[in-house]
């Protein structure tokens, strides 16, 4: 935007013993920008913005602002400065934010950061007996399912390999919360939220076959 600014100048000089008023005024025109080139400022407000050279033409110009207001364009990248900690005052929903403790990207969801990306958890992080729900919160993120990894822990008279890996792989759930039937429930290892993490017996024929599974938490 260009501003242009009408000043009057008065010239007053001052001698020894005397002062001695200038009696003639002269106009000049001012011509500034704002902002200006170069400055620090505690707020700057803007519809849209462009940093560098977006379009790749090799000038700036009104062809690299972003077409919409509110949008932020940038030629090259956006670099979060590390935080140690996570903001508590003055956060808003959508804010996001990366901590270099656990290098780690975060964002806010109105009430919680949430860190970005899936992770997987089980008792072996330390949340065996908890619930996918209770993990998952415990590293501030939202569980989306459990699930598990089902193997043969003991077989006796086992008509064979397969056919007992198919059993345990299908025909389980020891009526563990959270733990689908596998063939009912026609899924072999997607599990609610509701379910424990950790190591449990997921079918039993007493003398034939003992089936197991690790339970783990997907984390997002």
């Amino acid at each position: 935007m260009l501003n242009k600014i009408a000043v009057i100048l008065v010239l007053v000089c001052w001698g020894a013993g005397s002062v001695l008023t200038v009696n003639a005024e002269e106009s000049i025109t001012i011509t500034t920008y704002y902002p200006s080139p170069y400055g620090s400022y505690n707020e700057l407000q803007a519809n849209k913005l462009a940093v560098g050279d977006t379009n790749g033409d090799m000038q700036l110009s009104a062809a690299d602002q972003p077409p919409a207001n509110g949008q932020l364009y940038t030629a090259r990248s956006v670099i979060y400065k590390p935080q140690s900690s996570l903001p508590v005052f003055d956060v808003r929903k959508g804010e996001l934010v990366y901590r270099d403790s656990n290098d780690t990207f975060y964002h806010y969801n109105g009430s919680n950061w949430i860190s970005i990306g899936a992770d997987i958890i089980g008792a072996q992080d330390g949340y065996a007996g908890q619930t996918g729900y209770q993990a998952c919160n415990a590293i501030g993120k939202s569980c989306s399912r459990v699930i598990s990894y089902n193997f043969i822990k003991e077989d006796a008279n086992c008509p064979g390999a397969t056919h007992c890996m198919r059993v345990c792989m299908i025909w389980y759930n020891q009526n563990l919360p959270g733990v689908k039937d596998g063939m009912a429930e026609g899924k072999d290892n997607i599990h609610s939220c509701d379910a424990k993490l950790g190591e449990y017996t997921t079918y039993l024929d007493p003398g034939v076959v003992r089936c197991n599974a690790f339970f783990s938490a997907i984390c997002n």
